[in-house]
């Protein structure tokens, strides 16, 4: 071997062992696919339920065992739509409008802050769902939450925040525990009063009582799945974010995008914004921790694409844990990109860095 072989072949062990260093040490190569935090399939099946089999219930307490369990007080009933279609359990993927919201709803606010309430409403900040890292915690954090918010699996569940991706990152996560009946109130607070309907500054307290989970783990993609060969990969985040670095193959629609004037927009829009997407093909959608990604999951949903949620993040480790970064795997298995990037990890991050999602 001459000499300049050698010093190529010792560069490229000193990029991989550094890369490999950073991950470990929270310091991605890049920003918009590295770091700490965020969600995989891996996560799910370790964190919500491990030894727990799909759609079997395990009972996990709430309060404490002295407590009176009890099934959760109703919120104050509003205008009841008599005509309503989704009252009935088991009615997922939904946006409804406030005079679409009964008596039997319990309606949950997820925001961090919130400076006033819809009457009635229930309130969890979206944060106590997630670790401190934007992974969601364990299946018995998640259940002792909810129970003590006085939540059940079996409560019909109208989900809103200002912030729209905080709602359907919290509603993933109760889909994925087998959530009943849950969907998102259209518009939020500033719906809900535009409707003439009633808001206070306190949220209501709710009876506590026991959540039982039954775990769903067909909405997360692992590594390998998003490697399939016949899987639609999906970037979530900004264009500026894509073109820094993204998933080989993956194309770019911005989670933003979904959105008009703070709401998501009417089928016909999200028609065309997805027609470069097919509905026989599965879907992985991905942002750096799956927050923001998860707008656009639940957009696709309400159009009926087979769609899963994926951490970008996860991308960049299983790159360097499983393929050694050698380029040659990303290369066999994914199709060819819709734009510029060709690399997780692109040449020339170095320097200013957009903010991640």
């Amino acid at each position: 071997m001459n000499k300049s072989s050698v010093v190529i072949l010792t560069v490229a062990i000193l990029a991989v062992a550094l890369g490999s260093a950073g991950i470990a040490m929270g310091v991605p190569p890049c920003c918009a696919v590295g770091g700490s935090g965020g969600w995989s399939g891996e996560d799910l099946l370790n964190n919500m339920g491990s030894s727990v089999s799909d759609n079997q219930q395990e009972k996990i307490a709430g309060p404490s065992a002295s407590s009176e369990l009890v099934e959760s007080t109703q919120p104050i009933s509003t205008d009841v739509d008599a005509s309503n279609k989704n009252e009935s359990d088991g009615f997922r993927g939904i946006l409804i409008q406030p005079s679409q919201v009964t008596s039997k709803d319990v309606i949950l606010n997820v925001d961090t802050k919130p400076q006033s309430y819809i009457k009635g409403a229930d309130h969890i900040d979206y944060l106590e769902f997630t670790d401190g890292s934007d992974r969601p915690k364990s299946t018995s954090e998640l259940s002792r939450i909810l129970g003590n918010a006085g939540i059940s699996r079996s409560n019909p569940l109208v989900i809103y925040s200002e912030d729209l991706s905080a709602a359907t990152f919290v509603y993933l996560i109760l889909d994925s525990l087998g959530q009943e009946s849950i969907r998102l109130l259209d518009g939020g607070l500033e719906g809900w009063t535009a409707a003439g309907k009633p808001s206070e500054r306190v949220p209501v307290v709710l009876a506590q009582t026991s959540y039982l989970p039954a775990i769903r783990s067909d909405l997360i993609a692992t590594y390998d799945y998003v490697k399939g060969k016949d899987v639609q990969v999906v970037a979530a985040r900004s264009s500026k974010e894509y073109l820094v670095g993204s998933v080989p193959g993956s194309q770019n629609i911005p989670y933003n995008s979904v959105l008009d004037s703070g709401k998501i927009k009417d089928g016909a829009a999200l028609k065309d914004l997805f027609a470069g997407l097919h509905k026989d093909k599965p879907i992985a959608v991905y942002s750096n921790s799956g927050i923001k990604a998860s707008l656009l999951w639940y957009a696709l949903e309400l159009q009926g694409y087979e769609s899963r949620l994926y951490a970008g993040d996860n991308w960049s480790e299983n790159l360097l844990k499983n393929d050694g970064y050698d380029g040659k795997s990303q290369a066999e298995t994914a199709p060819a990109p819709t734009s510029s990037p060709a690399s997780v990890i692109p040449s020339g991050s170095a320097g200013s860095k957009p903010s991640c999602h």
